[in-house]
């Protein structure tokens, strides 16, 4: 027998439509989840489980309605889908059980609500579809319309995890037929993220192509630079259908973008891990980071677009000047940074503003945040009016003043509004007469009971006799225990207190159906003007959109010109040619850690100076040298001064590295295999224009399989590939290399020595190093004197047998020995090898 509720039946068929999501049903003043959904939110929430009754036992975990955005936002950080489900009647006057419906999905690529997104970062959804050859992706981020697509040939799956990790999507959206394999390297190897698998038939290119032209009302997707990239449109259709399936809002998505990975330096995984562009190596997090250097800009939209330009470096000279010549502008006029700063400060994320509009999702508060960015967008252009430089004129003339907008919120919205739709209050007075005459009700109402009030304390005699308001019996009169004896008979009572009684009458209760009322319907003609209002703006969401793009591009090259400032940053000269020459460069993110950092020179080229092996010991500053030569370079291609007094960088199509070892045993794989692995791709994938930096190569084997290695990897990027690079080691041998490659330098980083204690330079030189000083660095470290001093004797040890060896082979007479003494030497020799 079926002893169901009415109640769970309809839970059980709403959640049989949404089984890849929790569900959380709302249920009075709280959203319960039931069955499995409910032991999965108390496990990741750490909330009680519960039985929804002893009979059926049905395990049951709820939320209050009123904080159930922090519990989703857990969830969604999780990476759980979460489904919403209201009550669509008012429960007092429904008949039967109460109307239930899903209003919004929420997953973690399509999140909206601002309290669930990092203001700093972009929330992308990436759709892909991989074929044999190709690979189709569609990048959007609903939270502001951008709507990105790519289409590129594949030889290795890294090619499609550089993309993935140089967006970093929140969530990524695969055909349900898709195998997951091809995804398991990135999915062990970086974050954990998100995948949804959708129907295939969405990722069709007929059903994409008509959702697509359906979307953008066009007759074809040409105009938008998709000629023939079927994959490409195909992955961006199926993104498409699958945000309008999750009950979201499309209407601000108004156009579509194609881009070339081709047109980026390339910086894979690896690199951006080992430069710790967005993340450090310690923690993940980012502090010591590029990202946290250099973000110091006013407005979270140029905070999002900072980040994406430190990952996209440009390989386009045109506009890598464009944007160095503006930085400059603002370099030299001092009044013009510093007034666009103030007015930068007070704009607000009006990008994410502007899609809430569209959602219905908005408040008053946001419409004022959305007036005041608005009027400072006017007054930036006026102050871009006398600019010189073309990207900053293509600004200027790409913003407008928002006149009709601003005044169209400034005579509707009341400044300075706490007040929430649901509690009215933010519609000014003077716009609608019936809204005037109720809320002078309203007032003359509040008149009304200050003269009842009197008159029933001069009609009882009870002076103290108040009338009061709470939201369980409205209106009523409260009068003390002491004066009971002198209540009227018309008064009834309706509670009894400790100390009081109260009552009410009919003509109390009169006025209060009568006020009640009005504030019902003042609350509906405010909403009903705030929706229209709402509506007139949104349909100019593309005019905001423009306007925030050009507002957040603006703020990082001020940005830039401020960061140049205030650390001595000087302008590079970016050209195409294959010299890269730096004058006293600096480490960006080093150098503000240490008190005294020193600058160093690089030279390279194709020529004469192509690979540097640079020696020196531990801690002598060789991997920060590497490193801030790669970040010098990635600095000037995305338009930024660099930490350099001169700087003249060739521009580098594709940047690599191999920096250190790290664990990777949870791969079921050696330090030594990754190592290998990772120079693999750097040796398949780098060109004659590229820059590599690598690091200790080698070290995870035995010396003479390392240094083999090391020298054969050298020897294939200097005949085969020809690229610029430096190469930091403590393999001794490999400066013999100079001696026979044209294009290969020794520099080295002198250590001073004094009664066996070392002093680190930090200053490049030209030359070969001779000495690791690994036993004095240890002893700097902390290690135990007794070790060191062992360390130090079996190394004298090690030293004179090896000159005692030395001194046998020298005066060894190889013309006159005999065989039988040739034996004996090479016994004794052994010998001392032990």
């Amino acid at each position: 027998m079926n002893n169901e509720t009415p109640m769970m039946k309809q839970y059980k068929e709403i959640k049989s439509q949404y089984k890849d999501a929790i569900l959380l049903f709302r249920v009075g003043d709280f959203y319960e989840a039931f069955e499995e959904d409910a032991i999965t939110i108390s496990r990741e929430l750490n909330i009680t489980l519960t039985c929804r009754d002893k009979k059926s036992k049905t395990p049951m975990a709820g939320v209050p309605h009123h904080s159930v955005i922090y519990y989703i936002k857990r969830l969604i950080n999780k990476g759980y889908r979460v489904a919403i489900c209201e009550q669509m009647e008012d429960q007092s006057v429904a008949k039967g059980i109460v109307k239930r419906e899903v209003v919004r999905v929420i997953t973690p690529g399509t999140v909206i609500e601002d309290s669930l997104l990092r203001s700093k970062d972009s929330n992308y959804l990436m759709s892909i579809l991989k074929t044999k050859k190709k690979v189709g992706i569609a990048i959007l981020e609903v939270s502001t319309g951008e709507f990105l697509v790519s289409e590129f040939e594949v030889k290795e799956n890294h090619e499609l995890f550089n993309e993935i990790e140089r967006f970093q999507p929140a969530e990524i959206l695969i055909p349900k037929s898709t195998d997951l394999e091809y995804l398991n390297p990135y999915t062990i190897h970086l974050k954990p993220y998100t995948i949804t698998k959708y129907e295939d038939y969405y990722f069709s290119y007929e059903n994409s192509y008509k959702t697509l032209i359906d979307h953008f009302k066009v007759g074809s997707l040409d105009g938008f630079g998709l000629k023939d990239n079927k994959i490409a449109i195909s992955a961006a259709g199926a993104a498409l259908s699958y945000i309008k399936s999750i009950k979201v809002s499309t209407d601000h998505i108004n156009k579509i973008t194609k881009f070339d990975r081709l047109d980026y330096m390339l910086l894979d995984v690896i690199t951006l891990r080992h430069l710790e562009i967005h993340k450090n190596l310690q923690d993940g997090g980012k502090k010591g980071t590029l990202v946290e250097l250099l973000d110091c800009t006013q407005t979270n939209m140029g905070s999002r677009l900072l980040r994406r330009w430190i990952k996209q470096p440009l390989l386009n000279l045109k506009k890598i000047n464009q944007r160095l010549d503006a930085v400059q502008e603002f370099y030299k006029d001092i009044e013009l940074r510093e007034s666009l700063l103030l007015m930068l400060k007070e704009i607000y994320d009006f990008e994410r503003i502007n899609a809430r509009l569209v959602f219905g999702k908005i408040t008053p508060k946001d419409l004022i945040a959305l007036k005041d960015s608005l009027e400072a967008v006017s007054k930036i252009q006026k102050l871009l009016s006398k600019v010189n430089s073309e990207i900053l004129k293509e600004i200027k003339n790409n913003l407008e003043d928002f006149k009709d907008l601003i005044n169209l919120i400034d005579k509707t919205i009341i400044p300075d509004s706490s007040a929430t739709i649901k509690n009215g209050g933010y519609i000014t007075g003077g716009i609608n007469e019936e809204l005037d005459e109720l809320r002078k009700l309203k007032v003359q109402g509040e008149d009304w009971l200050k003269e009842f009030e009197l008159k029933e304390r001069l009609r009882t005699g009870i002076k103290s006799l108040k009338v009061k308001y709470n939201q369980v019996f409205g209106y009523f009169i409260e009068v003390t225990k002491k004066n009971l004896k002198l209540v009227p008979k018309n008064y009834l009572r309706k509670q009894t207190l400790s100390g009081a009684e109260r009552y009410i009458t009919k003509e109390l209760k009169d006025y209060e159906s009568k006020i009640l009322s009005a504030d019902e319907r003042i609350r509906q003609i405010e909403y009903e003007i705030f929706e229209n209002v709402r509506r007139e703006i949104a349909s100019n969401n593309s005019r905001i959109k423009d306007a925030a793009y050009n507002i957040a591009k603006l703020d990082v090259l001020v940005n830039f010109a401020r960061l140049a400032i205030e650390n001595k940053y000087t302008k590079p000269t970016v050209y195409g040619g294959e010299v890269i020459s730096i004058t006293e460069g600096r480490h960006p993110v080093v150098e503000k850690t240490v008190s005294s950092f020193k600058e160093n020179d690089v030279f390279l080229d194709c020529k004469d100076n192509q690979i540097l092996i640079i020696t020196g010991a531990n801690m002598a500053g060789k991997s920060t040298y590497i490193r801030q030569v790669a970040l010098i370079v990635l600095l000037a291609q995305i338009g930024s001064f660099v930490p350099a007094t001169k700087a003249k960088i060739g521009m580098v199509d594709r940047l690599f590295s191999r920096i250190g070892s790290y664990d990777a045993l949870a791969r079921g794989k050696s330090t030594f295999m990754v190592e290998m692995t990772e120079v693999a791709n750097i040796l398949n994938n780098a060109t004659k224009n590229s820059l590599i930096i690598l690091d200790e190569i080698g070290t995870g084997t035995s010396t003479l399989d390392g240094i083999s290695l090391a020298y054969a990897i050298i020897d294939y990027i200097h005949k085969e590939i020809g690229c610029k690079t430096l190469f930091a080691t403590h393999f001794h041998k490999l400066t013999e290399l100079e001696d026979t490659y044209k294009k290969i330098k020794n520099y080295n980083f002198p250590v001073s020595e004094e009664e066996n204690k070392i002093f680190f330079t930090h200053k490049i030189a030209k030359g070969k190093g001779n000495k690791s000083y690994g036993i004095q660095v240890a002893k700097l470290a902390g290690i135990p004197q007794t070790v060191i001093n062992m360390a130090l004797e079996l190394q004298k040890q090690n030293i004179e047998e090896s000159k005692e060896l030395l001194n046998k082979l020298e005066n060894l007479d190889v013309l006159n020995i005999t065989p039988i003494e040739a034996l004996n030497v090479l016994y004794e020799m052994k010998k001392m090898l032990g």
